[in-house]
């Protein structure tokens, strides 16, 4: 049981602490970020699953663990990386500079444009942020230094996943194998099973993030359902046996919006469950960490968890723990999300009037700041 003990030991020197990330109530709901798990983001279309994904499980730890050792791999089915360049500087915009753009801006798109006066500080995000974790890509959009995240927009099947995953982490450490005895055809034969793997960075953290399983290329007669479970069951053995932490962005079903819901107490209290994640019961069975996110205006539903969802002029998102093997769940949370630039912030409790009146102000002040201008509140 010594590598117990040494787990154990760890733990007692702060090493399993966690990556911090933000919104910080939740990330204490969950233990931060861990090695060696599974976490399942699913929503509806347009609830900014994405969006927070981006923020929880990259950009504020990207942040707040300046001296981790952390190994992004992100395979992005639906946005190419030079959007998703676009999208993360007009975050670190807003948390370097608190300055308000949009993706729209930082590319120019239509009539919007980064003022001239910035065009400096974007500068200075490429080269403070973005590359020291993207890497940075020459003008053939070759990779031409290595950052802390690689960006696959190439779609693999699952297999292909976990092979790449698999040869990436044998330069990294030693296989262990144990011996057992069978019997084949009368005689007993010795063979060995690859029962787990020796780091030789053990402080390393290697996360996957998948956006999203569904667009994953379909192993060869595979139905979508089939497809989603194999992904789930390599995912279990390269977490088990090597330590990857996975995030699977999945979308939520139809089931939500059935009326029997949605009109229980005008859907004051509705939470998505389990059993709405899409096409596949694998997933929900091998996860570590199940969350989800709610647009209550989608329903139509004017007062949710006592907050009045149109004061939040369609910022409001209901963020849901939904199950976790490790710590308390259910658990429930709002937050103010703007797709705009990837922030989220955690909406005081309604039952603190004074606290969320602060917080009204500085949201109002936030909305009517236009685009370009320095919040100043």
């Amino acid at each position: 049981m010594e590598d117990f003990l040494i787990r154990v030991e760890e733990g007692r020197k702060g090493l399993n602490e966690g990556l911090l990330t933000d919104p910080l109530m939740f990330a204490e709901a969950i233990n931060n970020i861990q090695k060696k798990m599974i976490y399942v983001v699913f929503a509806a279309p347009k609830a900014f699953k994405t969006k927070f994904v981006d923020s929880f499980f990259v950009l504020h730890p990207f942040l707040k663990n300046p001296d981790k050792d952390i190994e992004w791999d992100y395979f992005s089915f639906e946005i190419d990386r030079i959007n998703k360049v676009a999208d993360w500087i007009a975050f670190f915009f807003w948390t370097d500079y608190k300055i308000k753009y949009s993706s729209n801006h930082i590319l120019f798109r239509g009539i919007h444009k980064v003022k001239e006066e910035h065009l400096k500080l974007m500068d200075e995000i490429l080269a403070k942020r973005i590359i020291p974790l993207m890497g940075n890509y020459n003008a053939k959009g070759e990779k031409v230094s290595q950052g802390k995240l690689n960006f696959v927009e190439d779609r693999e099947n699952p297999t292909g996943v976990r092979n790449y995953l698999l040869s990436k982490i044998k330069s990294e450490g030693e296989m262990v194998y144990e011996e057992y005895e069978m019997e084949e055809e009368g005689k007993k034969v010795k063979k060995k099973r690859l029962t787990g793997f020796h780091h030789s960075n053990p402080k390393k953290y290697r996360i996957v993030i998948t956006d999203h399983i569904r667009k994953l290329k379909r192993e060869r007669g595979f139905t979508m359902k089939e497809n989603m479970d194999k992904y789930s069951d390599y995912q279990v053995s390269l977490r088990n046996i090597f330590g990857y932490t996975f995030v699977n962005i999945v979308h939520s079903n139809r089931a939500i919006s059935d009326t029997s819901r949605v009109s229980v107490n005008e859907g004051k209290y509705l939470t998505p469950h389990l059993d709405d994640i899409k096409d596949s019961g694998n997933i929900g069975e091998d996860l570590s960490v199940a969350i989800s996110l709610l647009n209550p205006e989608a329903y139509k539903i004017r007062n949710h968890f006592d907050y009045n969802v149109a004061e939040w002029q369609g910022m409001y998102r209901s963020l849901h723990l939904i199950a976790s093997r490790d710590t308390e769940a259910p658990k429930d949370m709002a937050l103010i999300g703007d797709g705009a630039n990837n922030f989220f912030k955690a909406l005081p409790s309604p039952t603190d009037r004074e606290a969320l009146l602060n917080f009204k102000k500085m949201f109002s002040a936030y909305r009517a700041l236009p685009f370009g201008e320095v919040f100043q509140v």
